[in-house]
């Protein structure tokens, strides 16, 4: 069977996600980082209606917290990716579901396998805050990513540092980058 560019053709009995041509798997896979993250705007906009800012904010904490580990063992499984130093965190965050490239904009800058700079420009959750709750910025970036993103470098190595060099609120949308983050092992 010819690589499909998209599905507007005929059904296929069995499709398989092989069957479609790299390109449109890209568009696929950046539409399932999409979905990831509307499922966490939902659910936060949902749980904070039910149950008020507080708790909600406090599940969602507890959930991000959690996120982490199971995208780390499920995708370094397939990806097969292997190491603990900076360069192996980052190639995990490359093809980390939250991470899609086309969804986020970020570069990354290595000084050495050790250390690096995660430069981003583009970030959905920062976009959502800042229009649904703004005065939630500074939590979610300041708080909620600090540990996240800390969490996310100790998996690969417990001497491993995430270290915010820039972060929300921002003083307009025009602010950028977004963030910065750097991902260093000391005394390496």
């Amino acid at each position: 069977m010819e690589e499909l560019q998209d599905y507007s053709g005929k059904f296929v009995r069995g499709l398989r996600y092989q069957d479609f041509s790299k390109d449109q798997m890209a568009k696929i896979i950046c539409e399932f980082g999409r979905l990831y993250e509307l499922i966490d705007g939902l659910w936060f906009t949902n749980a904070t209606k039910a149950l008020g800012i507080e708790k909600s904010w406090e599940l969602e904490q507890k959930v991000w917290k959690d996120i982490p580990r199971h995208v780390i063992d499920g995708v370094s499984k397939i990806a097969n990716i292997k190491g603990n130093d900076v360069a192996t965190c980052l190639k995990m965050i490359q093809l980390d579901p939250c991470f899609t490239p086309g969804l986020y904009e970020y570069d990354l800058y290595f000084k050495d396998k050790d250390d690096a700079l995660m430069t981003i420009y583009r970030c959905p959750s920062l976009l959502y805050f800042e229009r649904a709750y703004p005065h939630m910025v500074a939590p979610l970036c300041q708080v909620l990513e600090v540990k996240a993103f800390d969490d996310y470098a100790k998996r690969f190595n417990p001497a491993m540092e995430a270290k915010p060099l820039k972060l929300p609120p921002r003083k307009s949308p025009d602010d950028m980058p977004v963030c910065i983050w750097e991902f260093k092992i000391p005394n390496k």
